[in-house]
C-alpha cells in the first residue's frame, strides 16, 4: 500500500509539468457487496484451482440475512469477515484490468482493492473512464462518477474530456489523498489533512482520561492512541509538511501521560518516556522525532517494488510521443532531502556531523 502511495507521489512530482497527462481516482458503488459471485468464481478456477472447490462451497448457495421478521437472500458480493474476501474481490478487479490493458495506453495503473488510480495521456484516461462505465456492470462494479476525482498540476484544469459529474481538483486550492495519505495539493491541504487525523486521535485521548485505571490508561495510550495511529502518515508524507500538527500531537500525548501518572514530567523524563520499554522507557514515541526516519526508512523499503511498478521509459514514450521521460530514478523520493535535513537538526550541537549514509536511497 505504501509503495503505491510513494509511487504515485513520485510520478506526479517527476511529470507534473507535462500538460498532456492527467490522473483520475475512481470510486464505485458499494463494490464489495455488488460484485458478481460467478465472476470471481470463474476467475478463481483459472488462477487458483486449488481453493476453487472450497470457495464454491462457501458462495454457491445464497445466504440468508435476517432483519426482525424479514428474510433477505444474499446472492452477491463477498461475505463480510471472510478472510478470502479481499482475494476474491481482487479477482473481479483483475477481469477489469485485463480489459483496461487492451483498451488503451495507460502507463500507470494502481489498484488497492476497490481503490483505482490511473495516470496517462488525457484521451487515454478518458477512454479508460468510459470503459469502466460500460464494462464494469458486467462484473457487478458500478462506477460512481460524483465521487471520482481528476487532477493534474499543469495543463487545462477544466478536464473537458470527462463528464461534468467528475470532480475537478485544483492543487492551488485543494488536494487529493490516496489510501489515506495526501499525494497532491497545496501546503494548506497537507496541513489540513494531517490536522484532521491528529484531531481525531486527540478526541479519543480525551475520552481515555475519563477512565479510573492508570495501568489500563497507559496501556491503551501506548498501544492504541500514540504515534501508531498516524504511522501511515509518518511513513508516506514528507516531514516538512505538517510538522506543526505533529508537534501538537506530541504535546497532547505528553499532557495525557502527565494526567495518567498524576504529575508533571520534566523534559528529560519525557525524553526517557519516548524510549522503547526494553530500554527503560514507556514506548511513547514522539511523532516529530520519528517522522523523518520513518519516511526515509519506508522510502528505502519500497524502492525495489516501486521500480517494478513504475512504467519503463519506452512504455511512457510510446504512450506520450513528445515526452522526455527517462528511466525511473529512485535515488530519492519527494521530500527525501527535507527529511535528512530534519534528522540533522535533531542532533545535539555537541556533535559536529552526522553520517546519513545508511539512510541514503541508492
Amino acid at each position: 500500500m505504501e509503495a503505491a502511495i510513494h509511487l504515485l507521489s513520485k510520478f506526479i512530482d517527476d511529470h507534473g509539468q507535462d500538460p498532456s497527462l492527467c490522473c483520475i481516482k475512481i470510486d464505485m458503488f458499494n463494490a464489495f457487496n455488488n460484485c458478481f459471485r460467478d465472476s470471481f468464481l470463474l476467475r478463481l478456477r483459472k488462477e487458483l484451482p486449488e481453493i476453487y472447490s472450497w470457495a464454491l462451497w462457501c458462495y454457491y448457495s445464497k445466504g440468508e440475512l435476517r432483519f426482525g421478521n424479514h428474510r433477505l437472500q444474499s446472492s452477491g458480493g463477498v461475505q463480510q469477515g471472510d478472510p478470502l474476501g479481499p482475494l476474491l474481490f481482487s479477482l473481479v478487479v483483475l477481469e477489469l484490468m485485463d480489459d483496461i490493458g487492451s483498451a488503451g495506453k495507460v502507463p500507470l495503473q494502481l489498484w488497492y482493492l476497490d481503490d483505482g488510480t490511473f495516470i496517462g495521456p488525457r484521451p487515454a484516461i478518458a477512454q479508460l473512464f468510459h470503459l469502466l462505465q460500460s464494462r464494469g456492470p458486467s462484473v457487478g462494479l458500478l462506477l460512481n462518477p460524483t465521487k471520482c476525482e481528476v487532477f493534474w498540476p499543469s495543463g487545462n484544469q477544466k478536464f473537458s474530456e470527462f463528464p461534468s459529474e467528475v470532480q475537478r481538483v485544483v492543487g492551488s486550492v485543494g488536494g487529493v489523498e490516496f489510501l489515506g495519505s495526501p499525494v497532491f495539493g497545496s501546503e494548506e491541504y497537507y496541513c489540513g489533512h494531517i490536522a484532521k487525523r491528529v484531531d481525531k486521535v486527540l478526541q479519543c485521548q480525551e475520552k481515555l482520561l475519563d477512565m479510573d485505571d492508570p495501568q489500563i490508561q497507559l496501556l491503551l495510550l501506548r498501544s492504541c492512541l500514540s504515534s501508531c495511529k498516524i504511522d501511515n502518515l509518518l511513513r508516506t508524507v514528507p516531514p516538512n509538511k505538517g510538522i506543526q500538527q505533529l508537534a501538537k500531537f506530541d504535546s497532547n500525548l505528553r499532557v495525557c501521560l502527565d494526567a495518567i501518572i498524576r504529575c508533571s514530567t520534566s523534559d528529560m523524563s519525557w525524553l526517557q518516556a519516548s524510549l522503547p520499554v526494553r530500554q527503560g522507557g514507556l514506548g511513547l514515541r514522539e511523532a516529530v522525532r520519528m517522522s523523518s526516519s520513518a519516511f526515509i526508512g519506508n522510502c528505502n523499503s519500497v524502492r525495489s517494488l516501486c521500480s517494478r511498478l513504475l512504467p519503463t521509459a519506452p512504455l511512457l514514450q510510446e504512450s506520450v510521443p513528445n515526452s522526455n521521460y527517462s528511466s525511473p530514478d529512485f535515488s530519492a523520493f519527494p521530500g527525501d532531502s527535507a527529511a535528512k535535513d530534519h534528522i540533522r537538526s535533531l542532533v545535539p550541537d555537541s556533535l559536529d556531523t552526522i553520517d546519513l549514509t545508511a539512510c541514503d536511497i541508492h
